[in-house]
């Protein structure tokens, strides 16, 4: 069942809007009907990024609708008044529930059909997967969807099964994927989802100059409850939700002994939910009730945060968080468990601390450490003061989204390209992984599909389903070109027929060509272990005349035409020092007697430069010119900067490919 608000606008000072209006002349699209959907308006940062796209949208003239489940605090109706229309569903709650979430699915697409959206815009998990499975059943022109949290992040193993699956078979009925950050954005490139879809990184907005320019309350002792002192105290402050994952229970835990041992510190929480009287109780069993204060909603953190001397965060899961930013805006240091993509905002010693995941202890041990310390807290706040916040400024988020509606709606992203592959070459531990890994993630926010090498020959997979889709791979490959598999493979180990190691690079070299056969049909694959490092091992293992590049360029003709090659240069020394500290073992080369063989590795230098000059000799003879391009991964740059200098290097070669067909 499902019934419809209107609500009469209302003013609070705390939450008037800080969005600059946009004239719907100077939006980039037409205006339009949009949708979003959202199981819970609590008080939380996910409801706050939604709320915030739909008052820009709003403000740009087009036409929007929030869909909610049960139990909306006021304070959203009140900041909304009636420029959103407001509809709240009974069956969209927020936990699993099979019945409730198929009459959820059902009134949903009931309720498409009676609104018309051209957009289905839907945040968090749950409804993400309801909202979702509606809209295509609807057949709306546009689904969307925000990853606020990756849900198979710090769950047991069963559950991480299941939420992957089910993400997985929602990102085929999505057109466009939004990430709050970059971790966000890799753990679901990481986890195989959203192979065909662009997976775009938009930074949570939110009204920083309130933040940048606060001042602390001058009734501070009002405001946090009482202090018993006659000096103010040393704050530490954390503003969450009081729910089982941002940890506020375990933080008290860890920080009992420190707060007791030091009679100036104060712990503030700013929030409201569940686990609050539990955690209330928790400090009075503990002993540190007159040095912890639950403070609630406030309605404005932004003079909380001035007030501190530092901030903490302790959720074992979550995007980037909002109050991280807001923390960072305001000038105070962060003292975060480690978070997927947290390094976007919080740079470890200058200007917050990163503390391990699982170890909140540490994180205590951190924030004590620190309050101790007046001159090393002094730089870190001067840090905070000191970074560049702009990405994540509301408007700036607003107008993300609109060209990213934009090009999903007019179909801008480029489907067919020149290049098909971008190949990766260079010696074991030189960093080829990394910088395909972070060119991935940029890749994937400008087109769809694009496809990893790891994911298609299931490299993180258990060694039997790792086997069983190589084969299923070769298998398919040898059906549709037998005669390319036969003649491209032969010669590949002259030397030795037979034996465990020829039997591997046979393996590893043919599951690499099938893989590379069948990849055209799919859009851009990265490889980082692609057709130039099989023949690369071939011959480390079985001598330089093994697997000659001539028949793979005759036989395969669109390798050498449609690829883009990477030679990831790195010093020998280098290379053995990153293989020698790899957990895992991905390389002949990761053992001890390998990596301090000085010979070996001085002959696999000098085989990867061979294989790169016939790479570009055959480039040149077919007038490819830029086909071919050398990084150095030892130097000051990071592998993000080495993936932006491919991207950069991969759209000029594709412009220049465009220009040459018009003219």
């Amino acid at each position: 069942m499902l019934f419809l608000r209107t609500h009469e606008a209302a003013s609070w000072s705390g939450f008037k809007p800080a969005l600059t209006p946009c004239p719907a002349q100077e939006s980039p699209v037409r205006p339009l009907n949009i949708v979003h959907v959202i199981t819970r308006l609590v008080l939380g940062g996910a409801e706050e990024n939604t709320i915030a796209t739909c008052l820009h949208q709003a403000a740009c003239g087009h036409r929007v609708t929030l869909i909610h489940g049960p139990g909306a605090n006021p304070i959203w109706t009140n900041r909304i008044g009636d420029r959103i229309r407001l509809i709240s569903m009974d069956a969209l709650v927020h936990p699993i529930s099979p019945l409730a979430d198929l009459v959820a699915i059902r009134d949903l697409r009931q309720l498409y059909r009676q609104l018309q959206p051209d957009v289905v815009h839907t945040h968090e998990s749950k409804a993400g997967i309801v909202g979702r499975v509606a809209a295509a059943a609807a057949r709306v022109p546009l689904i969307v969807h925000t990853i606020h949290i990756a849900p198979f992040v710090a769950v047991s193993g069963g559950q991480r099964l299941l939420y992957v699956d089910v993400e997985r078979a929602c990102a085929r009925i999505t057109h466009l994927l939004i990430a709050v950050s970059r971790g966000m954005q890799q753990a679901y490139l990481d986890a195989g989802i959203g192979g065909c879809v662009p997976i775009q990184v938009i930074h949570s907005g939110m009204p920083l100059d309130r933040f940048t320019s606060a001042v602390p309350p001058s009734d501070w002792r009002s405001r946090i409850g009482g202090w018993n002192g006659k000096e103010r105290p040393r704050f530490i402050l954390k503003i969450a939700a009081f729910e089982e994952r941002k940890r506020q229970l375990q933080l008290l835990r860890a920080m009992a002994e420190g707060l007791r041992e030091r009679s100036n510190a104060c712990l503030l929480f700013a929030g409201e939910g569940p686990e609050r009287l539990r955690c209330e109780e928790e400090a009075r069993i503990l002993g540190i009730a007159d040095k912890v204060r639950f403070l609630g909603h406030d309605p404005a953190p932004w003079e909380l945060i001035a007030l501190t001397d530092l901030c903490v965060h302790s959720a074992e899961r979550e995007g980037l968080p909002r109050t991280a930013v807001q923390s960072i805006a305001g000038g105070k240091p962060l003292v975060i468990a480690r978070l997927p993509g947290i390094e976007e905002i919080v740079a470890d010693n200058i200007n917050g601390i990163i503390t391990d995941a699982d170890d909140l202890a540490m994180t205590a041990t951190q924030i004590f450490a620190l309050l101790d310390s007046p001159d090393r807290l002094a730089r870190l706040q001067n840090g905070a003061r000191s970074t560049d916040v702009s990405s994540w400024r509301e408007e700036m988020m607003g107008e993300r989204i609109d060209r990213a509606y934009a090009s999903a709606l007019t179909g801008n992203a480029e489907q067919h390209l020149p290049i098909t592959t971008i190949e990766f070459l260079g010696l074991p531990g030189s960093g080829k992984t990394t910088v395909a890994r972070k060119l991935l993630c940029l890749l994937r926010e400008q087109r769809a599909p694009v496809r990893f090498s790891r994911d298609a020959m299931g490299d993180e997979l258990p060694f039997l389903r790792r086997s069983l889709r190589r084969l299923a791979l070769l298998a398919s490959a040898f059906l549709r070109s037998p005669r390319a598999i036969f003649f491209v493979s032969r010669g590949l180990t002259p030397h030795k027929r037979g034996g465990k190691d020829a039997a591997k690079t046979r393996w590893n070299f043919l599951s690499v060509l099938a893989m590379q056969l069948r990849q055209r049909r799919n859009g851009l694959l990265i490889a980082d272990q692609g057709l130039a490092q099989a023949i690369w091992t071939a011959r480390i293992h079985h001598g330089q005349d093994a697997a000659p590049a001539e028949q793979v360029f005759d036989q395969l003709n669109g390798w050498i035409g449609e690829t883009l090659f990477i030679h990831v240069e790195a010093p020998t020394a280098v290379a053995r020092r990153r293989l020698a500290q790899r957990r895992r073992h991905t390389s002949r080369f990761q053992n001890a007697e390998s990596i301090a063989d000085l010979s070996l590795w001085a002959r696999g230098e000098e085989v990867i430069e061979h294989i790169a000059d016939e790479i570009e000799g055959e480039l040149k003879r077919r007038h490819l010119s830029g086909r071919l391009l050398r990084i150095s991964s030892d130097g000051g740059d990071t592998p993000l900067d080495r993936a932006k200098h491919i991207s950069d290097h991969l759209s000029q070669l594709e412009r220049n490919d465009r220009n040459a067909v018009r003219s």
